[in-house]
């Protein structure tokens, strides 16, 4: 998935932990700004406003 192929405002789900950046696989959350021209979004995940990088979409899943 990369930040073309997804639409601001859709329910995200990360797939993987990240105990750096507090993030569990099965965390939720929601786009809120995509940034196509550096592969980037913010995201709300968890409850946190986050910066989500072009690595890592492979971490990211739209949600049901």
């Amino acid at each position: 998935m990369d930040a073309g192929r997804i639409c601001e405002a859709e329910p995200i789900i990360w797939t993987r932990n990240d105990w750096n950046r507090g993030f569990m696989n099965g965390s939720i959350g929601r786009l809120k700004v995509v940034k196509p021209q550096t592969n980037t979004a913010t995201v709300e995940l968890d409850g946190l406003d986050v910066e989500l990088l072009s690595g890592d979409w492979s971490f990211v899943d739209l949600a049901a």
